[in-house]
């Protein structure tokens, strides 16, 4: 019995989001394409916005980390994917981040709760892409970008969209690879979105453009460059490495 004068609080739980809110995978191509495609996440931040791309079952993806280093403290990075291959994604979960690196500019980030707060099943899997080897591009290899690019989309926002380019450069320093140059027409939105081999394995995270109109190349941060230990994580969640490494040496900041 409650004392006269005293409240009790009553205990808020989040509503269970139903099965059928969650994306149809079955509706992806059941294919190296396909599965680039159901990979692709939309983020969103009281900052703006921008791509990444899943690498485990377990939610766990890439992006860049300019999109989050920003935030203010307890920001939330809302999580949508595809639910089918044509048009927008669909809002599903808050994600944390794992691991971040200034100097490579990229984050691993993983979902930590669906967006009415509530905690995720261990047992739900999500389309996730293999991570290949981006030492054995050739130049003039053909290369895809899968993300959410902001250019052509409407103010209810970004459809999921692929372009194509080829290597047409890399930038090392010694024998390490900095940046992956290609030549897809990449633009805002896409920061944080996976750069795919003829396989469909990923070799890069775009980072962003240089150029003027006509002239613009696309630089994505190669896989290589990921640290020994992302790799090990990624791993022990169920990723899919081509090509275990030892942790590249740091380069330096731009």
């Amino acid at each position: 019995m409650t004392a006269a004068g005293h409240l009790t609080a009553a205990r808020i739980i989040p509503p269970r989001l139903p099965s059928s809110y969650f994306p149809p995978y079955d509706t992806f191509p059941p294919d190296a394409r396909g599965r680039t495609l159901a990979a692709a996440v939309h983020l969103e931040t009281p900052g703006g916005t921008g791509s990444g791309v899943v690498v485990a079952p377990t939610g766990l993806f890439l992006t860049c980390r300019h999109l989050i280093q920003n935030l203010p403290e307890g920001a939330d990075i809302y999580v949508s994917f595809p639910i089918r291959p044509r048009g927008r994604p669909r809002q599903l979960y808050l994600a944390r981040i794992v691991e971040s690196d200034e100097t490579r500019d990229l984050a691993l980030l993983t979902i930590k709760r669906d967006v009415f707060g509530g905690l995720v099943p261990e047992a739900r899997r999500h389309p996730f892409v293999p991570l290949g080897d981006s030492t054995a591009l050739e130049l003039e290899a053909p290369l895809r970008v899968v993300g959410y690019g902001s250019a052509g989309s409407s103010g209810f926002g970004s459809n999921l969209n692929v372009l194509h380019g080829a290597l047409v450069g890399v930038e090392m320093e010694g024998e390490r690879e900095v940046w992956l140059l290609s030549d897809a027409r990449l633009g805002p939105g896409n920061s944080g979105a996976g750069t795919f081999d003829a396989g469909g394995r990923l070799v890069g995270v775009h980072w962003g453009t240089y150029g003027g109109t006509g002239q613009t190349l696309s630089y994505a941060t190669p896989v290589s460059a990921i640290p020994g230990s992302w790799l090990g994580y990624i791993e022990a969640k169920g990723g899919e490495i081509t090509e275990r490494r030892a942790s590249p040496t740091r380069r330096g900041s731009r």
